[in-house]
Formats: C-alpha cells, sequence, structure tokens
C-alpha cells in the first residue's frame, strides 16, 4: 500500500519522538532499517525528520515498528511479518503524539 504525501509529516514526527525515546542517532536508525526498499541512509532519515517531505514506505512503517518494539511480545512471532496493516503501523507510531485527554473533567 503507498502511504499517502499527507501523512508523512506525522509519521516522521513519530519517527523522531521514538529515536529520542531510544536515543537513536539517524545513523544508528538507518543501520535498524537497513534493507528496507527504498533505502533510508542516515541524510534521508534527517531530511525526514526535519522537512516532514521524504516518502514513507510500508516497508519502513513495518521496519519502524519492529525497531521500536511497538508490539505486544505475544504478537510478535520474530519473523519480518507482523501481521499489522499500514494503518495500525500508522497508529503505534503515532500514539505518543495524540493529546490523552481522557480523565480530565471541565471546571
Amino acid at each position: 500500500m503507498e502511504i499517502s504525501e499527507s501523512q508523512w509529516g506525522i509519521i516522521w514526527e513519530a519517527i523522531k519522538h521514538w529515536m529520542g525515546k531510544y536515543n537513536l542517532s539517524a545513523t544508528v536508525f538507518a543501520l535498524q532499517v537497513a534493507g528496507a526498499r527504498p533505502s533510508y541512509p542516515p541524510d534521508r532519515i534527517a531530511r525526514g525528520i526535519k522537512y516532514g517531505s521524504e516518502e514513507i514506505t510500508s516497508d519502513l512503517l513495518h521496519r519502524c515498528v519492529r525497531v521500536f518494539r511497538l508490539l505486544n511480545a505475544r504478537q510478535s512471532q520474530g519473523g519480518l511479518d507482523d501481521g499489522l496493516t499500514d494503518e495500525e503501523c500508522i497508529a503505534l507510531l503515532t500514539a505518543p503524539l495524540k493529546k490523552n485527554d481522557q480523565g480530565k473533567f471541565p471546571l
């Protein structure tokens, strides 16, 4: 599936969030997603994070879910096919960026 260009920015923002959480440089992250097609060298990752304009592929989405350990251990079977749709991967990646107003009551 092709990821819409309108989603690239928020996905790159989420990747930046997770890279920060795991203290990953663009170089280390590039090594962890090596093999993704097309390739994502450190300079492309840095541009994606800075401008949000680098293409996001389905392959990259699924690799991010594995690299950032966003799957429950029971669901992960160690293979490359995580069984998630692209939409599910996007939801997992971007979840920390969404404001959670649950539990707040108006005054």
